[in-house]
């Protein structure tokens, strides 16, 4: 039941596996170990443990072990987003602007008929000048019927695709879509059904494997620029909250263009820039040559702020805003973006007298508002 070598701390993930007893207390039945015991280190212990290095996916976005999420509206291509990125792993070629270390993938198509995936597979490889049959590293599994009656299933078909992984040395596995996890009987925006299918993905982790896995947006999601790019995508929170990196893409407007605004949120990364991409079948492109400031959402045009209505604002709401929350109120009430609330307020800050001590802002001798020194 547990593992022989209980002194020996591991340094890597493992399922825990606990007994019947635990719940009586171990110190009244000593032959049953504490497992946790293992997992229990001092600080010196921690320190002086010889912890490997993650194996390297996508440089500065992606090591082993991980799990990664694409958040993105109907349409905008994310799962051709996805599988580019199987085949630039697999073949260790660059993927939008980041550096990939080649490594065994296996994409799980459960939703393209194969005739299709073929036909997108091969159209990404010409673009990419990828001679793909050379490269064993690029594996599929097409199951395009397949579905998941009940829980049993479900644990079946987790303990064959692990052995599938350890058996081919799999690095990085792709779902499309995720949602097939669940069995017929699952609702996708039950919190209890998702654990369910991180079960799923912790399986795959265990095998050694990073996953990936798209996400819906809400309708609008592109005209919604005041929120994190997290709260726009839909389904269940327990999975917004789980993966070690998210990718979100947004559909604006370069005039009469249509580009794509990838932004990631990463755990154990230095922050990443957005990028800007624009589709040029069968590959979204990293575009350099456009101001990300002059784009605008989709459906609407781009939202601006004059001087007199942002001093009108402010002076209505004397004595009610601090200093620090200025530009989330003022990006709220315009609903334009933080960064379009700060170039406003920078541009009125000469006409705005702050005195050092109690931070007593006012425009034109009248005070605007008060912040204490006890403020956040």
């Amino acid at each position: 039941m547990f593992d022989d070598e209980l002194n020996e701390k591991p340094t890597r993930s493992h399922p825990i596996q606990f007994n019947h007893f635990a719940h009586l207390g171990y110190e009244h039945y000593p032959e049953f170990p504490n497992p946790l015991e293992k997992y229990f280190y001092t600080a010196a212990e921690f320190l002086a443990a010889d912890w490997p290095e993650p194996r390297r996916i996508i440089r500065n976005l992606l090591d082993d072990e991980s799990r990664i999420l694409v958040g993105g509206q109907s349409k905008s291509f994310k799962s051709w987003l996805l599988l580019d990125q199987a085949m630039s792993v697999a073949s260790g070629q660059p993927w939008i602007g980041f550096e990939t270390v080649q490594n065994p993938v296996l994409i799980i198509n459960f939703e393209l008929r194969g005739h299709y995936f073929h036909q997108r597979i091969q159209s990404i490889a010409a673009a990419k000048k990828i001679d793909l049959p050379k490269f064993e590293t690029f594996q599929v599994l097409q199951l395009r019927h397949w579905y998941l009656k009940d829980k049993s299933d479900r644990e079946d078909f987790l303990a064959h695709l692990q052995t599938l992984i350890k058996r081919k040395g799999i690095i990085y596995v792709i779902i499309d879509p995720y949602y097939r996890l669940l069995t017929e009987q699952d609702e996708e925006i039950a919190q209890t059904n998702m654990g369910a299918v991180l079960h799923g993905f912790g399986a795959i982790n265990e095998a050694g494997a990073s996953i990936a896995y798209a996400m819906h947006m809400i309708k609008g999601a592109s005209r919604n620029t005041q929120r994190d790019p997290e709260e726009l995508i839909s389904g269940a929170g327990t999975l917004l909250r789980d993966p070690d990196a998210l990718m979100s893409v947004l559909p604006k407007k370069n005039d009469d263009e249509l580009i794509y605004q990838m932004e990631f949120k990463v755990r154990d990364f230095p922050p990443i820039e957005p990028k800007l991409l624009s589709w040029d079948y069968p590959l979204l492109q990293v575009r350099e040559d456009i101001d990300r400031s002059a784009l605008r959402s989709v459906g609407g045009a781009a939202r601006k702020i004059t001087d007199t209505a942002l001093l009108e604002f402010i002076a209505l709401h004397n004595g009610d805003f601090k200093e620090t929350k200025l530009t989330s109120e003022v990006a709220n009430h315009f609903e334009v973006t933080p960064n379009t609330a700060r170039e406003a307020i920078k541009r009125i800050r000469p006409r705005l007298a702050i005195s050092p001590g109690d931070k007593l802002v006012s425009i034109l001798g009248t005070t605007i508002f008060h912040q204490t020194q006890t403020d956040d």
